[in-house]
């Protein structure tokens, strides 16, 4: 087995994904923080940074037992909440919670068990080359609508060096959805989250390559296009190019196409370069 991994900062302050490389359990993962949006007092770091932090602590752990991903996943919640009360952050305001999401894998002999919150994705690559998405980005048709009223709108343009005022209260609204029905899971301390965590089990026949990324690692729109036909080949195709080439070498890509394009109209976001982490495993 070979393990690829990146950790890479974006354009923020602080790198607030995090790694799990676990060879004593064969755990495997990527985590993804979010501050809240109430003031955070704390030098060197970011309530995003911490939440990351305390998840893959959680994964990371050496015991010579471990609970199940989602039971160690709830576990990572709980201890969120009880660091967020000593914080004095207020529990009851959803946008003032801090949060991740996450992937992650144990590879047994003949098996892998895996769990999932958020736009954090894992991909299955089988010898014969079929990709297989294993995960569901609940947060991408939430972050969408945000991205369309801002384009469509207001030309992904900033006001006084400002997202529009309407598209940050769309924003604020989509942190109401967490953990909700109609929403999204983030471990960000809420009970609620153990209703929504994802998990499931996969049979390693056959299996060649496991992909575990965070959504700072993407398929770039210009230089794989979504087809009408089938508006996942896309995705399938810049996976296919990540096992051939490389994670290193894609996410240098990536942040070359990144760099050019500034005002992020080729490819549209939020930000120019957020955080990269991922994971490439090779049976």
């Amino acid at each position: 087995m070979h393990i690829q991994h990146i950790y890479q900062q974006g354009q923020g302050l602080f790198n607030e994904d995090a790694l799990i490389l676990n060879p004593t359990h064969h755990i495997y993962g990527v985590v993804d923080g979010v501050s809240g949006l109430q003031a955070f007092h704390q030098e060197n770091t970011s309530s995003g940074q911490i939440a990351a932090r305390i998840v893959s602590e959680h994964f990371n752990a050496t015991n010579e037992l471990l609970p199940t991903l989602s039971r160690i996943s709830i576990a990572a919640n709980d201890q969120l909440r009880h660091t967020m009360l000593e914080a004095k952050v207020d529990i009851h305001d959803v946008s003032a919670l801090w949060s991740a999401v996450h992937a992650v894998v144990q590879i047994q002999p003949h098996y892998i068990d895996w769990v999932q919150s958020g736009d954090c994705m894992i991909y299955a690559i089988y010898d014969h080359g079929l990709v297989r998405t294993l995960t569901y980005d609940s947060v991408d048709i939430h972050d969408e609508r945000a991205l369309h009223l801002w384009y469509q709108k207001y030309n992904a343009k900033l006001i006084h060096g400002k997202k529009p005022d309407e598209v940050t209260r769309t924003l604020q609204r989509n942190r109401q959805l967490a953990n909700q029905p109609s929403g999204y899971s983030v471990m960000n301390g809420q009970p609620e989250f153990a209703q929504y965590i994802e998990s499931g089990r996969i049979a390693r026949n056959e299996l060649r390559h496991l992909l575990l990324i965070t959504d700072g690692i993407y398929p770039w729109l210009p230089a794989y296009p979504a087809s009408k036909g089938n508006p996942n080949a896309f995705r399938h195709d810049f996976i296919e190019d990540i096992v051939d080439f490389g994670l290193s070498k894609y996410v240098e890509q990536l942040c070359t196409w990144e760099a050019e394009d500034k005002a992020c109209l080729e490819s549209p976001r939020f930000k120019v370069s957020d955080d990269k982490t991922g994971i490439l495993i090779t049976f």
